[in-house]
């Protein structure tokens, strides 16, 4: 956990174990040639939301995705992880409700930051 997130507010909430949980991925394109996705994994159980991660992903130059940025929700707070290694704080989880609560903050969060990423390459192809 970065330096930045220790003296943030951070509940006492836990997810029960993944093995315990049901699980939905999907991928969402967020450019045209399908270079850069959001994965989203969100875990259920007993027909809440208790756990999730949304990750950017795009093509590197050697044609592999690359995680560029996370959100998740482990250690009792919803953080969004950068691709420069700081951590910034999205939200405290106290109870499971808080869990489905901060998922659309996260997401939301996650989707600016896959279009800067798109928008900064569209202008670098622009200037080649």
């Amino acid at each position: 956990m970065s330096a930045g997130l220790d003296h943030q507010d951070r509940g006492q909430y836990r997810p029960p174990h993944r093995d315990d949980c049901s699980e939905r991925s999907w991928f969402q394109s967020v450019d045209d040639a399908d270079t850069i996705r959001i994965d989203h994994r969100l875990f259920r159980c007993n027909g809440k939301l208790v756990d999730f991660a949304i990750v950017v992903l795009a093509v590197d130059l050697d044609g592999r995705w690359v995680e560029r940025a996370r959100a998740d929700c482990c250690h009792g707070h919803v953080h969004l992880h950068h691709t420069n290694g700081s951590v910034s704080s999205i939200a405290p989880l106290h109870r499971v409700e808080d869990v489905d609560r901060s998922f659309e903050q996260a997401s939301d969060r996650v989707f600016e930051y896959a279009i800067t990423i798109r928008d900064m390459k569209g202008r670098r192809e622009h200037d080649a």
